[in-house]
């Protein structure tokens, strides 16, 4: 399985080989050196996984759009019984395959209110998406905080330079009035 974007190497042993496959040297060789193909599936280039009977059919559907964490969120909606249906190890190998190693075995143990129930594929893949979600709010809130603080300090080292330190305790404590002293300021 290749799991890459595009796969742009030799799919054969002769591709592989540098040789001028015009040459003389080449077709002296060409007897000898039988063309071996190279078994590769590209998982996220299989243009019709419908057409599969297997777990693999929703494998690689949810390959091909977990680069999209909205058409993955639609594709587990769509296909939610079939999804609910696979069993631990097709679990396993989808989230494998869509690279969630890391949090696979927290998603696969059950929780304390779940310890004897299976957790299904749509609320592993859910649970996946609501947790990139909070992480990309939380690094959000941390990216504000930052900006916040870099705008503060800008304010209190313009009002510090006029010598309005009465405006800055009064910017500390009221919002609406630091609002303004930073339109006024264009911070």
């Amino acid at each position: 399985f290749y799991l890459g974007e595009k796969w742009d190497g030799s799919r054969s042993l002769h591709e592989m080989l540098d040789l001028d496959w015009g040459s003389r040297e080449a077709e002296e060789l060409l007897p000898y050196l039988p063309d071996y193909r190279l078994n590769l599936i590209p998982a996220r280039e299989i243009e019709h996984p419908e057409n599969y009977r297997t777990c693999l059919k929703h494998i690689f559907g949810l390959l091909r759009c977990d680069r999209d964490k909205e058409k993955l969120y639609e594709y587990v909606k769509e296909h939610r019984e079939e999804l609910d249906g696979m069993d631990q190890v097709e679990r396993q190998a989808a989230l494998i395959l869509l690279g969630e190693q890391k949090r696979l075995r927290k998603l696969m143990e059950p929780d304390e209110k779940e310890e004897k129930e299976e957790r299904g594929m749509c609320q592993a893949i859910t649970d996946l998406i609501l947790d990139g979600e909070a992480r990309g709010r939380e690094r959000g809130r941390a990216e504000g905080i930052e900006q916040e603080r870099k705008r503060m300090s800008k304010l209190i080292l313009a009002l510090a330079e006029e010598h309005k330190e009465a405006l800055l305790v009064r910017a500390a404590s009221d919002e609406e009035f630091r609002a303004r002293l930073f339109e006024e300021y264009n911070i």
